[in-house]
């Protein structure tokens, strides 16, 4: 059973399809250093890159670093000309997700037409690819049927549903943390170093941002048949089996 949050964004794909966003390693060992990583940044391209864009688009970023592949799954917004031959656009919101590598990624569908579908589009030279509407949801609900994308994806279909007008509790959820941000001088783009979601329950949390590296720090205390014997500042974790009792 799929859940609600994924049901609404497989639904975004399918009205304003996803695309896939090839980044240089160079540009991505660049991406990493700057103020908000991978996370959040600017890039350029020909206007004709960006002519079936419908803002805001999920995008999958896709790149490899010193052999190693990495997959991040962001949103686009709208473009905007800063030249006479290029647009420019934000992505913002990306976080990992796996599995990283192409190969995998056509693995994980289910049926024979979306794997050649994709293939087809992962074999293009250009750098920012259009993706089907159907191939476009089916590649959501498969990469949310991936334990380890849940929190992140939910996270993203959770920005998509920022309330215009305050009227509903969801929303007024939304007014209240972005006054408590305030409140404390920050903005509603800083982010958490950990954030905690009940499972199945919509929040208006879910769309704070988060830091990465807190996150994995996060899920790194939780391990299903492991209890957690201690830790310190510099992350570290340590683990052991323990004896289940009934």
């Amino acid at each position: 059973m799929t859940q609600a949050w994924c049901d609404a964004l497989k639904a975004h794909v399918e009205k304003k399809p996803a695309v896939v966003l090839r980044i240089a390693e160079n540009d991505w060992e660049s991406l990493q250093e700057s103020r908000r990583g991978v996370g959040e940044f600017t890039t350029a391209l020909p206007h004709a890159a960006f002519a079936k864009l419908q803002a805001p688009t999920v995008c999958l970023l896709l790149a490899e670093s010193e052999g190693e592949p990495h997959a991040y799954l962001g949103l686009i917004g709208a473009r905007s000309a800063i030249t006479t031959l290029q647009s420019r656009v934000k992505i913002r919101r990306a976080v990992a997700i796996e599995p990283a590598s192409t190969d995998a990624l056509i693995a994980l569908l289910d049926s024979s037409a979306h794997k050649r579908s994709f293939e087809e589009r992962l074999k293009s030279d250009q750098p920012l690819t259009v993706l089907s509407p159907k191939l476009s949801g089916h590649l959501i609900e498969r990469l949310s049927s991936v334990a380890a994308n849940v929190g992140p994806m939910r996270t993203l279909a959770a920005s998509l549903a920022v309330p215009r007008r305050f009227r509903s509790n969801d929303a007024l959820q939304e007014d209240a943390i972005r006054m408590a941000l305030k409140a404390f001088g920050l903005g509603p783009d800083d982010r958490a170093s950990a954030l905690d979601l009940t499972p199945r329950r919509a929040t208006a949390l879910a769309r704070v941002p988060i830091i990465e590296d807190g996150a994995i720090e996060h899920d790194a205390r939780s391990v299903p048949g492991f209890d957690l014997i201690g830790s310190d500042l510099t992350g570290r974790a340590l683990v052991f089996a323990g004896a289940r009792t009934s």
